[in-house]
């Protein structure tokens, strides 16, 4: 059987969110509500998005709302910079619509991609410079145990090109 890209995205819409952060995805916390395939205007047709609510304190100290829209783009293959800027396109999408609508909550719009594996051309480096809690990176594999995912940062060069007076090169 040939795994395709509409399984991942069935098996991650359809899963429970606790048993996939045991798999090692975790997107995002306290969602309210999940959409697969969800049109946004003429910005295309996106994955999965997850819609969750957080409180940010304010100055008064009231407890405030923020909804955070999760733009999940997945690939079967290799994650890469068009896969980043194919979710950004969402992401502008949906803070467009949101505005034009006046929506009345304060609302981030955040990107997850999911690839077998992600590209390391200068594109993986997007995941250090890049907030965490805007852009994540995971790749997945799957086998006879199912999915199990990994959480992408911290991507160094094994060999850096730093020399230290008096020291071997590393």
């Amino acid at each position: 059987m040939k795994f395709l890209e509409k399984d991942l995205e069935k098996i991650i819409f359809e899963a429970d969110l606790l048993t996939l952060c045991d798999r090692g995805f975790c997107p995002t916390a306290d969602v309210i509500k999940t959409f697969r395939q969800l049109r946004i205007g003429n910005y295309g047709i996106l994955d999965i998005l997850y819609v969750s609510k957080e409180y940010d304190i304010s100055v008064e100290t009231k407890l405030k709302p923020c909804l955070i829209f999760t733009v999940c783009e997945l690939k079967k293959d290799r994650v890469s910079v068009s896969t980043f800027l194919q979710a950004v396109r969402y992401a502008k999408g949906i803070e467009s619509f949101l505005i034009k609508r006046k929506f009345s909550f304060e609302f981030k719009v955040n990107i997850c991609l999911v690839g077998s594996s992600i590209d390391n051309s200068d594109f993986i480096y997007l995941s250090d410079l890049i907030p965490d809690d805007f852009l994540s990176c995971y790749t997945y594999s799957y086998d006879v145990d199912g999915l199990r995912f990994k959480h992408i940062n911290g991507y160094s060069l094994r060999n850096e090109g730093f020399y230290i007076k008096n020291e071997k090169p590393f």
